[in-house]
C-alpha cells in the first residue's frame, strides 16, 4: 500500500468504490510507513492487519560509488559543465514531477545572484518543452540524459543538493539514494513516508508544492551555506544508515509471519 496525490491520478467514485471493497477484504497490508498505513486504514483495513516493511535501496552500492568519484570530482564538474552550487534532479522529466516549477525557481535562484547550476538527470515527455524553457539560463541547466544505476553514483558526486519538487510522489526513492550518497535534501511535502527522511534544518527543508518561490527560497538559503548543506549532507548519510535490503528483507518475513498467523477474514459480503 501507497499513498496516492490527485496530481498524478485523478480519483473517480468507482476506484474510490473499489479500493474499500479491496482492503475491507484483504488478509493484511504491507507499507512502507505511517503514511501508508493512514492510506490502508482509510480504506477499511483494521490496525493489526497492517504491518511495515520500509522501502530501501543499495546503499552500498550509492556510498561506495560515491567514494570512488569524489576524488575525480571538480574534474568531472569541469567536464560536464557543472559550476557553484549544482542542484540536481534525478527522475523523470514529466510535468507533474514538478519539473517546471523547479526551472522557475531555479530562474529566481539566478536572479538573486547566486553561483549555482541546475543538473537534470533523466529523460522524459516534457524534455523539449524543458529545454527550449531552460535556453534563457543558458549553460547554467545541464541536461545529462537518462543513466543507468551504475552511473548515477559520479552524478550524485558532482552535486551539493538534491531537490524534489514532485506535485505528488508515492515515496521518492531518490531521496534515499540521494541520502546515501550524502546529499542534503530540498523536497516538497508531497511524497509519501517523507517525515521520517527529510526533517526541515536538520538534513535538509520543505516546501509546499507548486511553489517556485518557496523552492527557490530553499534552493537560495542552500547556495549561500556551504558548510551548512555540507552539515546536512552528513546528516542525511548518518539517517540513512541501517536501511538495507536485508533489512527490507526481515521487516517483510515478519510481515508475512504475522499475515498468516492472524484469523482468515470472512470473504463473503
Amino acid at each position: 500500500s501507497e499513498v496516492t496525490f490527485d496530481s498524478w491520478v485523478r480519483r473517480r467514485g468507482y476506484r474510490e468504490w473499489l479500493k474499500r471493497r479491496m482492503f475491507r477484504r484483504v488478509g493484511g497490508v504491507i507499507t512502507a510507513g505511517d503514511d501508508g498505513r493512514r492510506f490502508a486504514r482509510r480504506y477499511g483495513t483494521p490496525e493489526r492487519r497492517i504491518f511495515i516493511a520500509r522501502h530501501t535501496v543499495d546503499i552500498d552500492h550509492y556510498a561506495a560509488g560515491v567514494s570512488v568519484a569524489t576524488p575525480h570530482r571538480e574534474r568531472f564538474r569541469a567536464e560536464t559543465g557543472l559550476t557553484g552550487t549544482v542542484f540536481a534532479y534525478i527522475g523523470r522529466l514529466w510535468g507533474p514531477k514538478g519539473v517546471f516549477d523547479l526551472l522557475d525557481a531555479f530562474a529566481l535562484v539566478r536572479e538573486q545572484g547566486a553561483d549555482a547550476t541546475l543538473l537534470l538527470v533523466g529523460d522524459g515527455i516534457d524534455e523539449p518543452a524543458l529545454r527550449k524553457r531552460a535556453a534563457r539560463l543558458g549553460d547554467r541547466v545541464v541536461f545529462a540524459g537518462f543513466r543507468q544505476k551504475v552511473e548515477l553514483p559520479r552524478w550524485y558526486s558532482a552535486a551539493d543538493v538534491l531537490v524534489l519538487p514532485t506535485l505528488g510522489d508515492t515515496y521518492g526513492m531518490v531521496v534515499d539514494e540521494a541520502m546515501a550518497c550524502g546529499l542534503p535534501i530540498i523536497s516538497t511535502s508531497a511524497v509519501g513516508e517523507l517525515v521520517d527522511r527529510v526533517q526541515e534544518g536538520r538534513n535538509g527543508y520543505l516546501v509546499p508544492p507548486g511553489d517556485p518561490k518557496a523552492l527557490a527560497s530553499a534552493m537560495t538559503r542552500m547556495a549561500a551555506d556551504p558548510r551548512g548543506r555540507s552539515a546536512m549532507g552528513v546528516e542525511s548519510r548518518r539517517m540513512i544508515d541501517g536501511w538495507t535490503p536485508d533489512r527490507w528483507a526481515s521487516d517483510f518475513e515478519v510481515a508475512v509471519a504475522g499475515i498468516l498467523a492472524l484469523p482468515r477474514r470472512n470473504q463473503r459480503r
